[in-house]
């Protein structure tokens, strides 16, 4: 039988990291324009809802820590969008973004 605990478990992890991890280094690999908090936190809970859906604790466990990971989404950017220019504002935004994005791919198989 399969455990449908994991799901949940790992996407609380995806949360803590997310808040442990903004405003690191910035990938040197990573360049572009940020993709700014909401439309980054609300494509990463469309495809952390899709990946939980149906699972034992969808509504008790799944759902909430979609919304703590995606709130830890907006939260980063927003901080890091609050910072001086001259104190790294820009790479802390691209870092956020860079974490948005990897955590979209990791609920999302991508």
């Amino acid at each position: 039988m399969r455990n449908h605990k994991w799901p949940s478990v790992l996407i609380a992890l995806l949360a803590c990291g997310l808040i442990a991890g903004c405003g690191g280094e910035d990938d040197p690999a990573t360049s572009g324009e940020p993709t700014g908090a909401n439309s980054s936190s609300d494509e990463f809970l469309d495809a952390c809802y899709a990946e939980i859906e149906g699972t034992p604790d969808e509504e008790e466990v799944g759902k909430p820590a979609c919304q703590l990971a995606a709130d830890s989404l907006d939260s980063c950017t927003e901080q890091a969008e609050a910072l001086p220019e001259d104190a790294g504002r820009e790479e802390a935004v691209k870092a956020c973004d860079v974490a948005a994005d990897k955590a979209i791919a990791g609920v999302s198989g991508g």
